[in-house]
């Protein structure tokens, strides 16, 4: 299973944190889409750094994912693209550690209702939508 590149694990309401953790392992992952996977939190986020080839994350409607994670998401060079739509505990606080991830073109914003133009503004994107 080492060898995957694309996991869609859609509206996965019993997914954890730390089954999030143990993909870790899967340094060839290019794509993860966990959408609606809504007990994930901050602290599954550090998985991802272990994944030098992701280059497309979906986080939408992980409603649970605040600033503190974005700290996290933010060393996650790789990514080109992101979505944060639904993750209405964002701020542009935490859109300040998104601007480090210079190879991002597209982030997905919709509904993250503490997010302001300024904040976006911060963000080294070629496609923002919120």
């Amino acid at each position: 299973m080492t060898e995957v590149e694309t996991l869609v694990l859609w509206y996965c309401n019993k997914l954890t944190d730390a089954a999030i953790t143990n993909l870790s392992a899967l340094t060839k992952l290019q794509s993860i889409d966990l959408a609606s996977c809504s007990k994930l939190t901050d602290a599954c986020l550090s998985a991802f750094l272990s994944m030098p080839n992701l280059t497309s994350l979906d986080l939408g409607n992980c409603c649970l994912l605040t600033d503190e994670g974005m700290s996290t998401l933010g060393k996650v060079t790789s990514l080109t693209s992101l979505n944060l739509s639904e993750c209405g505990e964002i701020t542009d606080a935490g859109l300040t550690h998104l601007a480090t991830l210079v190879n991002l073109t597209t982030i997905n914003l919709w509904y993250c209702a503490k997010v302001t133009k300024a904040g976006v503004d911060l963000l080294p994107v070629q496609s923002v939508d919120y």
